[in-house]
């Protein structure tokens, strides 16, 4: 009930939730998320507002670091091709 934006009004919410609750009472435990998800997708067809902030960039690679028992630092991991420096060929 949290997820639903702020934006529907007190009689839409309460609707919701009692559709939520009725059917809590009769299906197995993964049944009132699904069917919260679809009430909401109801409600806010639109989804939540886009951040105005830019979204992170996924890895490009991966890379490991730990503890070494000499004491040091090691080191493990790759980059995706596109993320290599290319030679002047």
């Amino acid at each position: 009930m949290t997820a639903i934006p702020t934006c529907v009004d007190a009689p839409d919410r309460e609707v919701a939730e009692a559709e939520l609750a009725r059917h809590a009472r009769s299906f197995n435990s993964m049944s009132p998320h699904k069917i919260g998800q679809r009430i909401l997708a109801h409600l806010d067809p639109d989804g939540p507002q886009p951040r105005d902030e830019p979204q992170p960039v996924p890895a490009a690679g991966e890379l490991r670091l730990w503890d070494r028992r000499d004491g040091r630092l090691g080191l493990d991991g790759y980059l995706e091709a596109e993320t290599v420096p290319r030679s002047g060929r």
